[in-house]
């Protein structure tokens, strides 16, 4: 029953992030604009996960966020991305060899950590194999780039250990990358600026776990 429920998480959660690939194509097509926010469906996403995290943490206790947001630091994850840009190629090969012996569908164990990585695991491979289905402008491939930062800078509220998770995003992008026809890196302190931003300026409350909702 506990597979069943974080099976039905990750397919709703998949629902809500792979719309942009099902019903918004020629969105990541366009050439006439610079993105400056996440996309819409990758709040929907979290929006998803951060149900099942509540939900889950009422089941079995523990702490509601893995992490609070004011523990993370986009400068800190700017850092990491950067030095992760410089490893494309031979060492983000061997990372990847290493992470796939884990696979992606365990064992869903009745903590919720366990049911919240799942259940972001079934999303974002999902999300993997969505994106190898269409073509990129560089404003296509720019819009993943933020949309992916944004998740790799949100993972650690949601559960502590994003090893598979961070993964999965790398393949992702580079899924991306492989079908743009100009491929360009965005600078990685604009993508951080972009993140910051966008969580001061919008509403969070609807896709993070806020501290009124710890407290309860």
């Amino acid at each position: 029953a506990l597979e069943v429920y974080a099976s039905d998480g990750g397919a709703r959660a998949t629902a809500a992030g792979c719309v942009g690939f099902c019903h918004g194509g020629d969105a990541w097509t366009r050439t006439e604009e610079i993105p400056c926010e996440p996309s819409p469906h990758v709040c929907d996403l979290l929006a998803v996960v951060r149900r099942v995290a509540v939900e889950s943490s009422g089941w079995f206790g523990g702490p509601v966020q893995a992490s609070p947001l004011s523990a993370l630091s986009v400068e800190n994850e700017s850092r990491r991305t950067t030095g992760r840009q410089a490893a494309y190629g031979l060492q983000l090969d061997v990372e990847r060899m290493f992470a796939e012996k884990a696979p992606i569908f365990g064992v869903v164990e009745f903590t919720r950590d366990s049911v919240v990585s799942a259940t972001l695991k079934i999303a974002l491979k999902a999300l993997v194999e969505f994106s190898r289905t269409r073509s990129y402008s560089r404003y296509g491939f720019y819009q993943m780039q933020i949309d992916v930062r944004f998740l790799r800078f949100l993972l650690p509220h949601f559960v502590p250990d994003v090893g598979v998770l961070s993964t999965l995003l790398d393949d992702i992008l580079e899924s991306v990358s492989a079908r743009c026809y100009e491929a360009e890196l965005m600078d990685s302190l604009t993508l951080a600026d972009i993140v910051t931003q966008f969580l001061e300026d919008c509403d969070a409350s609807s896709f993070l776990i806020m501290d009124d909702v710890v407290g309860m």
